[in-house]
């Protein structure tokens, strides 16, 4: 679809259909479970491209560079995949390598990828290659990885259930999960490329009586199903040994709920793909992993993530309150909350205070008053403004991101500068967009809703030093007056 910009109208005579994505803030202070960039996953058709260092434990098992089945890491000298992936030990330690810190497989060569040779294999002893039970294996490397956020790498939680007779109900039906891997796209693929990104779906977990289940699953104490209703979303050939994980929103941590073992073809609507459950060989693992085992206590409910921009309601101050706290949710990791709802120090002061002449009409600003000014420009040309609200993030109109996808493209967003000529000079910051969040009741037509925020992949540097602040986002402490701010005769200025 080619999507344009219409820029300086008052309406729009198109239907939009915004990117609608969740966003799984997670715990940067935990051991295990937490990457470097929160994982952002869009509702989509089948599978995504991952962004960039959000699944710091994947890691693509390579023989002469070539892809075959994923893993991912556990500790530092060990990783965890599946038993069918390493069938002869003697090859796997001769020829295989496993190689972590990269997106794309194309970066397996590139400084910024670690790569490891496997010294043992640990099997699952009771594997059965014919039910696939048991389809588990650890590989020992030779040399421990860098586990740091600086190399884009991090480690899985193991599930430890806390009822000892709950192993094989973990996770429970209907849990949505999330699988990753380099695998092919589709089944009619003759090949894996090199080009290929690291990819993520989301599926559901499905009870062994099941329709989609039932024609697959051998072992319902050993193996679980997860797909999605009519198929369309699931794993397929190069993704096995690769993890399918839950995110306990509680203690915001990702946990190892499965390992992709197999499945009959990829997608399809009668067919749920079959996982071996991680909860049942915890005391295995412990037995095998050798240096720092970590696990996640796990209670016996699953709760959902927090966060799913998906509103419900109708247009309206109602529908935008719940998606400003919806908002204030996603913000929260990057910024202190209190500091974020209040307008102390931190946020809504510039270098410079602000001098407004008592004029009619527009004037020119004095230079570095208004820090958190930005400018969103398409090669190089201003096409709408915004404001910094936190490190990460912008907030504009949803009238200015019609085309998310091609914001995202060719979109940059531009501050400390007072003059647009200083866009391309060294004091600017620019960024590129990773994410545009349009409120989901955006009304083209009457304007209504008329909201959006940015995200980037690399935060603004909000200092006096370098002329940038954030504005404070407000917080009616009266829920009734809600509607009445700011109430009438306001003296407020604009800015652009």
């Amino acid at each position: 679809m080619v999507c344009s910009y219409f820029f300086f109208c008052s309406f729009f005579l198109y239907n939009i259909n915004f990117v609608s994505s969740t966003v799984y803030s997670c715990n940067h202070n935990a051991e295990c479970g937490c990457s470097k960039t929160d994982a952002i996953v869009d509702k989509i058709v089948g599978g995504e491209s991952a962004v960039n260092s959000s699944w710091g434990w994947a890691v693509s098992l390579q023989r002469f560079g070539s892809h075959f089945c994923g893993g991912a890491i556990i500790s530092p000298l060990h990783i965890i995949t599946a038993a069918n992936c390493v069938p002869n030990s003697t090859t796997i330690i001769g020829t295989a390598n496993v190689v972590a810190s990269i997106d794309k497989l194309s970066q397996s060569t590139s400084s910024s990828a670690q790569v490891r040779s496997v010294v043992n294999v640990f099997s699952h002893p009771d594997y059965d290659k014919d039910s696939n039970a048991n389809d588990i294996a650890v590989l020992r490397l030779n040399q421990p990885f860098d586990i740091s956020y600086e190399k884009g790498s991090a480690r899985l939680c193991i599930p430890r259930v806390v009822a000892a007779d709950a192993n094989s109900d973990y996770p429970v039906s209907n849990s949505r999960l999330v699988a990753i891997g380099w695998g092919k796209l589709a089944l009619s693929d003759l090949v894996i490329s090199n080009t290929l990104h690291l990819q993520q779906v989301t599926v559901n977990t499905m009870p062994t009586e099941h329709a989609m289940c039932r024609p697959t699953i051998n072992n319902q104490q050993l193996q679980f199903c997860a797909a999605v209703e009519g198929g369309g979303k699931d794993t397929c050939d190069g993704d096995s040994g690769g993890p399918l994980m839950h995110f306990e929103s509680d203690k915001r941590q990702w946990v190892l709920a499965g390992i992709t073992s197999y499945g009959i073809g990829c997608a399809l609507p009668k067919y749920a793909s079959v996982y071996t459950r991680a909860s049942m060989y915890h005391d295995w693992l412990r037995s095998v992993v050798n240096d720092n085992f970590i696990t996640l206590a796990i209670g016996e409910n699953i709760t959902e993530p927090p966060i799913n921009h998906n509103s419900t309601g109708s247009p309206g101050s109602n529908a935008s309150f719940f998606w400003i706290n919806s908002l204030q949710s996603i913000l929260s990791l990057y910024w202190p909350l209190s500091s974020l709802l209040n307008c102390n120090a931190e946020c809504g002061s510039s270098k410079t205070d602000v001098i407004v002449d008592k004029i009619v009409g527009g004037e020119s600003t004095v230079d570095s008053s208004w820090g958190w000014a930005v400018s969103l420009q398409i090669y190089g040309s201003h096409i709408c403004d915004g404001a910094i609200i936190l490190p990460l993030y912008i907030v504009t109109a949803a009238h200015c991101v019609i085309c998310p996808s091609e914001m995202i493209r060719n979109t940059k967003v531009v501050v400390g500068i007072d003059k647009l000529n200083q866009s391309s000079t060294s004091t600017a910051q620019v960024r590129s967009i990773v994410r545009a969040f349009a409120h989901p009741n955006y009304n083209s037509v009457s304007n209504a809703n008329d909201i959006a925020v940015l995200r980037f992949y690399q935060p603004l540097d909000i200092s006096y030093d370098r002329g940038t602040a954030r504005l404070c986002i407000p917080r009616v402490v009266s829920t009734n007056i809600r509607d009445d701010y700011p109430v009438p005769n306001s003296a407020l200025v604009a800015i652009g």
